[in-house]
């Protein structure tokens, strides 16, 4: 959840030229440990929250948050400022991306989208997306740097700060792929590639 607010910042760096949480409308698909953590914070930042679940006790939790629950087959159809998938993925398609009242896109759910096309429509369509193997890697930076270094003060402050950098990392990739005239997965993957080549 954590990576999501930053990634978050990063998006709204580039579409709204700001890092305010405050005022903006959240649809938060999937209201499970991440999407619930999330949709807490996002309220606790003036945020207005929507969300769904198939699961109706998640959904009575989010309901106690404040959060406005719709059926979960309502989800694609919502305007919204950011739209957060953070059930399964692959369930942005093509019908989906054309039809999709969303500003932008930044959730935890992994491979979000059905085919690459589907990402590259929002895209050409004005809408952000966050890259998920970007916005959603604060639970594997925490891993590794705890597994590598133990549960110390230096440890927990160094994670906080790689996770803030997330929003960096967000902004970057966004920039490049308006720049690119590509879709900001494709700069994601690109960059993640240069990188695991350049490690020794």
């Amino acid at each position: 959840a954590n990576g999501l607010m930053a990634g978050l910042r990063g998006v709204f760096r580039v579409s709204e030229d700001n890092e305010n949480y405050a005022g903006k409308h959240y649809l938060i698909q999937g209201l499970g440990a991440v999407g619930l953590k999330l949709a807490e914070k996002l309220i606790a930042e003036d945020g207005r929250v929507t969300g769904c679940d198939i699961d109706e006790t998640a959904c009575e939790r989010a309901r106690e948050l404040g959060v406005a629950i719709i059926p979960h087959e309502a989800a694609f159809t919502i305007a919204c400022d950011v739209f957060m998938p953070c059930a399964l993925g692959g369930n942005i398609g093509a019908d989906e991306a054309r039809a999709a009242p969303w500003k932008a896109v930044c959730g935890a759910a992994n491979n979000q989208f059905a085919t690459a096309e589907a990402a590259k429509n929002l895209s050409q369509r004005g809408i952000y997306v966050a890259p998920d193997l970007v916005v959603n890697a604060g639970a594997v930076i925490e891993g590794v740097y705890t597994f590598r270094e133990g549960q110390t003060p230096q440890t927990r402050e160094r994670v906080e700060k790689e996770i803030a950098a997330i929003a960096d990392r967000t902004e970057a990739i966004l920039r490049k792929a308006v720049e690119r005239e590509e879709s900001p997965q494709e700069v994601a993957r690109f960059r993640a590639m240069e990188m695991k080549k350049a490690a020794p």
